[in-house]
C-alpha cells in the first residue's frame, strides 16, 4: 500500500468518525426539539427522508441547513465540532419553543415579559441600523442592500463590532470598485 493510499485511507476515516459524531449531535437537535425526524424535513425544507439521512450519516447537512440552525438558537461551533455548548447562550432568552431562535412574538401576550424582551431587541437592532447607516455615510458610499443587510446581520446577530464592520466595508467598497474599472 502507497502512502497516498494510506493517506486517503486515514481522511476516509476521519470523514467518518466526523460524521457519525455530526450524526449524533444532529439527533441531539432533534431530540431537543422534540420531533420525529420525519417533522424535522419540513421544517428545514428538506426533501422526504433528508433529516434521516443525516443522522444516520448517509448524508452531510448544507450550510443552509447549518445556518438555519444556528438561527433557531443553535451553536454552530458545537453542531459541527461538539466544543461549546449546544445552544447559544441566551439564545432561548427570546424564544419560548426550541425551534423559534430569536422570534418576536406579540407584545401583548400577557403569559410573560415578551414585550419587554421585543423592546430591548428593537432598540438593539434600531442601534446596530444607525451605525451601519452613519459608517455608509462616513465612507460617503452606500453598499448594494445585500450586503447591508449581510453586515447588519454580522453586527446584530453574530457581534461584529464596528471597527470590524467599518472595515468590512472599505473591502467590500475597495473591492466593488476595482470589478468596476
Amino acid at each position: 500500500m502507497s502512502d497516498n493510499d494510506d493517506k486517503g485511507c486515514m481522511v476516509m476515516h476521519a470523514d467518518m468518525a466526523l460524521n457519525s459524531d455530526l450524526s449524533e449531535r444532529l439527533r441531539s437537535i432533534r431530540k431537543a426539539v422534540g420531533v420525529s425526524q420525519k417533522e424535522m424535513d419540513p421544517l428545514f425544507g428538506l426533501g422526504k427522508r433528508s433529516w434521516q439521512r443525516y443522522e444516520s450519516g448517509k448524508n452531510v447537512p448544507g450550510s443552509r441547513v447549518i445556518a438555519e440552525l444556528v438561527w433557531r438558537g443553535f451553536d454552530a461551533n458545537w453542531i459541527l465540532t461538539g466544543q461549546a455548548e449546544m445552544r447559544r447562550p441566551g439564545a432561548a432568552e427570546y424564544a419560548r419553543d426550541p425551534l423559534a431562535g430569536y422570534a418576536l412574538r406579540d407584545e401583548t401576550d400577557p403569559s410573560s415579559a415578551i414585550g419587554t424582551k421585543n423592546e430591548a431587541v428593537f432598540s438593539r437592532l434600531k442601534q446596530t441600523s444607525h451605525a451601519l447607516e452613519e459608517m455608509e455615510r462616513e465612507a460617503d458610499w452606500q453598499p448594494p442592500v445585500y450586503w447591508h443587510e449581510l453586515i447588519k446581520t454580522l453586527m446584530f446577530v453574530h457581534g461584529l463590532d464596528e471597527s470590524g464592520a467599518a472595515r468590512l466595508l472599505d473591502a467590500l467598497q475597495s473591492h466593488l470598485t476595482a470589478d468596476v474599472s
